[in-house]
């Protein structure tokens, strides 16, 4: 799903929970026909991948979770490198098109700026290239 993420970034088009269904789809059909399955996981997306549920239905389902996961989360590093001004309204976008809850809202946006901040801004990843 980052990697879908990452496209829809460069796609240009207009960034919306849509866009980023559209990538996270396609990438999961792409890696049906390269491997033969599509990839394992994936927490409540499995039920759209599966048809089981609805992307609306997940997201009911997570609207009001206690804990609402980490998918947000864990694809959230792209939006670091959008321009700045876009990054909270990016990781929201990322967080609402399958985790409308505000805890999902806020982990994305603060990974997010993390990205933003440690490899873009500091460019720790070109520190700890000439470390390792």
């Amino acid at each position: 799903m980052t990697i879908g993420c990452l496209k829809a970034i460069l796609s240009q088009k207009e960034f919306s929970e849509d866009l980023l269904m559209e990538y996270w789809i396609k990438e999961y059909e792409e890696d049906k026909i390269q491997k033969g399955i599509g990839r394992h996981g994936h927490g409540s997306m499995r039920w759209v991948y599966s048809g089981e549920k609805t992307i609306e239905e997940v997201r009911d389902f997570q609207k009001n979770r206690p804990n609402p996961g980490n998918g947000p989360t864990m694809r959230a590093i792209p939006f670091g490198f959008v321009n700045e001004k876009d990054i909270d309204r990016f990781a929201t976008i990322n967080a609402n098109a399958t985790h409308p809850n505000s805890k999902a809202i806020a982990s994305s946006i603060c990974i997010a700026r993390a990205a933003e901040y440690l490899i873009v801004k500091k460019r720790i990843l070109r520190i700890l290239s000439t470390i390792v």
